[in-house]
């Protein structure tokens, strides 16, 4: 459900961005200031060499920078639902540019093609800044805000101004290297079974006739390291990483009948069978939900089954 990235920008390296982008790769954008201007721009890149190409282009103008990876959860994947977004209209006298890390902000969805963020600017934010832009500088505006973006999910906004010349912080935050990150999971590198399963990359879930293969041609670590260790303030927690923490320590034989149980379900079960798995193993089922679903790589054709699985994965854990 996106990333943000703040900082340095000689502490984000590249395997930041390339463990970033994988993780998040439907927009991707940038925000700084200079010389007292907001400067921002954003894409939907093509590939890891756009992201690498546009940072590159503006890592030298600035000491404080901030990046989004976007992976869309609404609006259609296009450069205008990348991050940031402008607050104010070209005319009004200061400038303001939006992020936002969650699966959803409140709004009034008008055209599917837009996402919420888009809306949540529209609608909320530029009215009641360019009205009175000194409510950014008070701290209960403030407080009432982080409830606001907080009504559908738990959400991070980090906004840039050149009214008062500083980044504004919105939700929970965490401190990775010397930088700010709007969640502790997006950093993660991704888990690759040979050229089958990479997260991100658009090669899908195994079958159950190359799973034997698969895990011949990549060996199961046991002690898998990772970026960042668990929250456990996280709210949602048991959703945090791309992983079960259950598949540590189990036997490459027991993997494979795991695989191959939950594609079976996946392919033949109902619903309420579908929606029990989701619960024992949410973040392999998300995996497997985001490569078929999310990508419209769909095991089914049933519409009900897969708009429940994309309401109770996406829209809840993002």
């Amino acid at each position: 459900m996106c990333i943000i990235i703040q900082g340095k920008p000689n502490d984000i390296t590249k395997k930041i961005l390339k463990n970033a982008y994988q993780n998040n790769e439907n927009g991707f954008g940038l925000m700084y200031l200079k010389n007292k201007k907001v400067i921002s721009e954003r894409i939907y890149p093509k590939g890891f060499k756009s992201i690498k190409k546009l940072f590159n282009k503006h890592r030298n103008e600035t000491d404080n920078i901030a990046l989004h990876f976007r992976l869309c959860t609404n609006g259609e994947k296009t450069r205008y639902n990348s991050h940031p977004f402008n607050v104010f209209n070209k005319e009004f006298k200061y400038q303001m540019s939006l992020m936002h890390n969650s699966p959803t902000l409140p709004c009034a969805f008008i055209d599917k093609k837009y996402s919420d963020t888009y809306y949540f600017v529209k609608q909320f934010l530029n009215p009641v800044l360019t009205k009175n832009i000194n409510l950014i500088k008070r701290k209960d505006f403030k407080e009432t805000l982080e409830k606001i973006i907080n009504v559908e999910s738990e959400s991070k906004i980090l906004l840039l101004d050149n009214f008062q010349n500083k980044f504004t912080f919105l939700g929970t935050w965490y401190d990775y290297n010397k930088l700010k990150v709007s969640n502790n999971y997006g950093l993660r590198e991704t888990i690759t079974y040979g050229n089958y399963w990479n997260y991100g990359s658009g090669y899908g879930v195994p079958s159950k006739n190359n799973i034997t293969e698969i895990l011949k041609d990549k060996q199961q670590n046991d002690n898998e390291k990772t970026l960042f260790p668990p929250d456990p303030t996280e709210k949602n927690s048991r959703f945090s990483s791309y992983k079960d923490d259950k598949i540590y320590n189990i036997e490459r034989e027991e993997l494979q009948s795991q695989y191959e149980e939950m594609i079976e379900i996946l392919e033949n079960g109902d619903t309420q069978q579908i929606m029990e798995e989701l619960g024992k193993k949410p973040v392999l089922y998300a995996k497997l939900l985001k490569a078929y679903f999310h990508d419209n790589n769909q095991l089914t054709t049933d519409n009900d089954i897969k708009d429940l699985i994309n309401e109770k994965t996406i829209k809840t854990y993002g």
